[in-house]
């Protein structure tokens, strides 16, 4: 893996999605940067978009005061981007909405709550982070 090897080389890392292919590739990444005491990102660009900049600081000024659930979502308004490509053909999309979206969506949702530790998806998935 191009990750773990730069870690590995003394490199810090920053990557686009996918993280990785497997949950147990993205424990390598992560073992290699704490092995190597690099830095390991991965871009979630909308904690810098300028709304939810906004919302978190509305959120840290206790303005909304204790949140203790959260439920998020996404509408795509510009319809389905190279119908009939890779986006939509289900060997190449490599998870679909949810890997296309979702990650970016439950990243703003948990970073905006204060990074808590979920332990529970509603009707999809356990995680512990």
């Amino acid at each position: 893996m191009i990750a773990v090897d730069a870690l590995n080389k003394g490199l810090h890392v920053l990557c686009e999605k996918p993280d990785a292919v497997s949950v147990e590739e993205a424990e390598k990444m992560k073992a290699a940067a704490e092995a190597s005491g690099k830095h390991l990102m991965v871009i979630r660009n909308n904690r810098h978009r300028v709304t939810a900049k906004y919302l978190k600081e509305f959120i840290n000024d206790g303005r909304m005061g204790e949140i203790y659930c959260c439920r998020c979502g996404w509408q795509r308004r510009r319809g389905i981007p190279g119908k009939g490509g890779w986006f939509t053909t289900k060997a190449q999309s490599g998870g679909g909405p949810l890997i296309d979206l979702g990650v970016h969506m439950i990243d703003l949702t948990i970073w905006l709550m204060g990074n808590p530790v979920p332990v529970q998806g509603l009707n999809m998935i356990k995680i512990l982070i």
